[in-house]
């Protein structure tokens, strides 16, 4: 899939989608209507009203590339698509566009994490908040793929749904202490993967016992010991100081379950301490890890994850509006989220020094030409 644009994968998925409009009385393309509300997405339009409004000022434009055999659809269309189409289809068009960035995942860094649909809670209607679910490469800003609970506590069961969806092999997949369970572990292991993971009380024992043991060593008598790697970090800037010492150790059998845990090779730490003005706080916090005693590789690991919650789930809060969505019946939120993962992920390719993300959807909005270069530049790996 080498090479392909945007509108190549939404015009080669969607043509294989089930289309669930009654026969014969539809008056517009499938993949032309996807297309149009990922033109608007991308532009920053955050209503189906808006969306529409949008198109019909780039009507001429859009003729260029799309069929729009009767004109622009309407918004109402625009919606009643949304809310039939299936999600496990619709996700498909993640995976297409993320299997052109990437011919594969091996040696790639994956973050795996959920996010509360906070617009498609409707108590009229007895719909409950929908929790979306993420694979995401921080390297490339590309989202996997995605999967739909309805309570957060539902995220245990969604990984693994989310595991059988991707090639993970040679890739190291990264979880916060909510996938921190022996059946997610052995299934990455399984899959030819490699881990990391954080831990907090959930695994009681585990934690409590890592917690202990880095409690009664300091970093500069980690650095003294064969079989741990220490890494010192600090960043500078907008008046904060942020100082992280990460530390790897490979002594691992004698942890309470250890034959548990499959692949488990190391235990990590990162400790943190923040400095802004005369204020300072402190924190750490504990891994466990099927990576060899390679400090670099454990840090990158632990910084990528932190990734998906400012790469991902803040910008599609603030940039594109997510939490102000008021896209919420039927399958529109879950189909909808589809849509905004591959704008931010198509706008991620501009890889201009200095330009915003909101940057960038304002461009995309003001200018047709950009847009045009962000749908249909051949997508190809350049991280």
């Amino acid at each position: 899939m080498s090479g392909s644009n945007a509108v190549e994968i939404v015009r080669r998925i969607v043509s294989k989608m089930k289309d669930h409009r009654v026969g014969g009385r539809t008056l517009h393309a499938l993949p032309d209507v996807i297309t149009v509300v990922l033109c608007g997405v991308i532009a920053g339009c955050e209503s189906w009203e808006g969306i529409e409004e949008h198109a019909l000022d780039r009507e001429e434009w859009l003729r260029s590339f799309l069929e729009l055999r009767n004109g622009i659809p309407s918004h109402d269309t625009m919606e009643r698509v949304f809310r039939y189409m299936w999600p496990e289809e619709f996700r498909e068009l993640l995976m297409g566009l993320s299997g052109a960035l990437h011919e594969t995942f091996s040696g790639k860094l994956i973050s795996i994490d959920g996010k509360s649909l906070r617009g498609s809670f409707d108590r009229i209607l007895g719909q409950r908040m929908k929790h979306i679910v993420s694979a995401y490469v921080a390297e490339s800003g590309a989202t996997i793929s995605q999967v739909t609970t309805e309570e957060k506590s539902n995220e245990i069961t969604a990984i693994p749904e989310l595991l059988n969806l991707i090639d993970i092999e040679g890739a190291t997949v990264t979880l916060d202490a909510m996938g921190c369970q022996t059946s997610i572990v052995s299934e990455i292991v399984e899959k030819g993967g490699d881990y990391v993971i954080g831990l907090k009380g959930n695994q009681g024992n585990l934690h409590e016992s890592v917690e202990r043991y880095f409690a009664d060593v300091s970093p500069e008598e980690c650095e003294k010991s064969d079989d741990t790697s220490v890494l010192y970090h600090v960043e500078k800037g907008h008046g904060r100081i942020e100082e992280r010492v990460y530390v790897i150790d490979e002594k691992v059998r004698w942890l309470p379950g250890f034959s548990k845990w499959s692949g488990l090779r190391s235990i990590g730490m990162v400790m943190s301490k923040r400095t802004i003005g005369d204020k300072q706080t402190s924190e750490r916090r504990y891994y466990i890890s099927s990576l060899p005693c390679d400090v670099e590789s454990f840090a990158q690991a632990v910084r990528n994850h932190w990734q998906i919650e400012n790469g991902l789930h803040h910008v599609l809060d603030v940039s594109f509006g997510k939490d102000r969505s008021r896209i919420r019946s039927s399958y529109a939120p879950e189909n909808m989220a589809v849509i905004r993962r591959m704008a931010n992920t198509l706008l991620r390719t501009d890889t201009t020094p200095k330009r915003t993300m909101k940057a960038k959807i304002r461009r995309a909005n003001r200018l047709p030409e950009y847009l045009q270069q962000i749908l249909t530049a051949p997508l190809v790996e350049q991280f």
